[in-house]
């Protein structure tokens, strides 16, 4: 990979996400934002509506659908075996393994991961 297309691909898609983080940094520091406010009009207004207006707007077809869903019920299974697994090896307590098994089979990275794709990759790295 060459110097400028690893710099194309920091402007283009890094840099943007690194500017809007500054902008939200000084935001918070200026007028004084609560962010949690601000964390659950994002969670419960903005996802809702990306998610909504991507299946308005979705040409995917049901074929592909089944695919997507399919590889990510396989990894999902897998990644709490692999969770299952280890924690029998280490011999964790019950409650303790099924508290390691749940959160690594069901992590919460929609409401960071879709916009940050959407906003790196456009909309079509969505459907």
């Amino acid at each position: 990979m060459s110097l400028s297309v690893l710099a194309n691909t920091f402007a283009n898609n890094i840099l943007p996400i690194l500017l809007l983080g500054g902008a939200g940094f000084m935001l918070g520091k200026i007028m004084h934002v609560d962010p949690r406010s601000l964390g659950r009009v994002v969670f419960y207004v903005f996802s809702p509506v990306l998610i909504f207006d991507l299946l308005v707007k979705n040409q995917l077809q049901w074929s592909e659908a089944a695919s997507v869903i399919g590889f990510t019920v396989v990894i999902v299974l897998l990644i709490g075996l692999l969770a299952f697994l280890l924690g029998s090896f280490l011999k964790l307590e019950r409650s303790a393994l099924v508290a390691v098994v749940i959160t690594t089979m069901f992590a919460n990275t929609g409401n960071y991961g879709l916009p940050l794709v959407a906003f790196a990759f456009g909309e079509t790295a969505l459907s």
